[in-house]
């Protein structure tokens, strides 16, 4: 497997929709629930919105990638303001975030008591943070700084900490085709995890004790077993990179993810942004990719900001080398 940037920001932000469409269907359901609806969840369905849509958890990852292309650096009112200008409320937001985007929009101050949130929304728009800024000191700053204007509990900065370093290591690993254990990865992410949170902390070591299963489907089962895959982010981020470690393809990363139950809309993006940014767009199926929406913003849209995002990135690497 050899990807380059591109591929790897392609694969990151379309592995996102890809693992949201596809967990959308289920959002809510048990896993027993999801086995008598579908069977095994293995393709895009109908659900709550029409096959192939998007929720809330690609909106807001386009709106932080647009705002990362147009300022082409790091600035956490652009990224609230354009957030806010995308806002589609039908998309499946929490209630909070309602409140949130109006004052934006009013041009008030969108930091204010009451947006608490120990969920995941946070960390599953993180990803073109991840990529864009993979090898870059302040990666942890950032993914704290976007995760506030949504989310001030400490348990929903750390997983937008987590999933953003998550995504910056595999990044790196992809693209030098290197092995990534599940040891490495999270020593690399605990203690800037550590800074804000205990429980997200104890979450993420308890997939060292996962062991692989047999198969794909007692996968699921093993993570629904562990974490409570219940849409915050000690329940969903973990149980993500969970899914993406034990798992050999983009494809069965996500399969495995939206079949634990639970939030599994928020579950297939963080997954497919851990897997795409590693396995690369090349290696993500077509037949979970031909019937995304592909209106405005949607699929092609979504490709578009992946490879700037990507040239971006080529770009910005290079000026730090230049400066060493």
């Amino acid at each position: 497997m050899s990807i380059d940037l591109i591929d790897a920001a392609q694969g990151a932000l379309l592995g996102t929709m890809v693992g949201d469409a596809l967990g959308m269907p289920a959002e809510g359901l048990s896993r027993d629930a999801i086995k008598e609806q579908f069977g095994r969840l293995d393709s895009l369905r109908e659900g709550p919105l029409p096959l192939g849509e998007f929720t809330d958890d690609t909106e807001m990852m386009v709106g932080l990638s647009e705002a990362l292309l147009e300022t082409g650096e790091f600035d956490v009112q652009a990224i609230a303001e354009n957030m806010a200008h995308n806002f589609t409320p039908w998309r499946g937001y929490s209630p909070h975030v309602y409140g949130i985007m109006a004052r934006i929009r009013q041009g008030m101050n969108w930091e204010s008591p009451g947006t608490s949130s120990w969920g995941s929304g946070a960390a599953a728009r993180v990803a073109p943070l991840g990529v864009l800024y993979a090898d870059d000191s302040n990666l942890a700053e950032h993914a704290a700084a976007q995760a506030k204007i949504t989310h001030t509990h400490a348990n929903g900065i750390a997983g937008a900490v987590a999933q953003a370093m998550a995504v910056a290591q595999v990044t790196a690993a992809g693209l030098f085709e290197s092995a990534l254990t599940t040891d490495e990865l999270l020593e690399c992410l605990l203690d800037p995890v550590s800074d804000h949170s205990v429980a997200m902390v104890d979450a993420l070591e308890r997939i060292r004790d996962l062991r692989p299963p047999d198969s794909p489907e007692q996968l699921s089962g093993t993570i629904a077993r562990v974490f409570a895959c219940d849409g915050s982010a000690v329940g969903t981020v973990p149980a993500a990179l969970a899914a993406f470690l034990h798992s050999h393809s983009f494809e069965e990363a996500v399969i495995v993810a939206v079949n634990c139950g639970g939030d599994t809309d928020t579950l297939g993006a963080l997954t497919g942004a851990l897997a795409g940014a590693f396995y690369g767009l090349k290696n993500i199926p077509e037949r979970l990719t031909a019937n995304l929406v592909n209106e405005k913003r949607g699929r092609d849209h979504v490709l578009a900001l992946g490879e700037k995002l990507g040239l971006l990135t080529r770009q910005r690497s290079g000026k730090r080398l230049e400066l060493e």
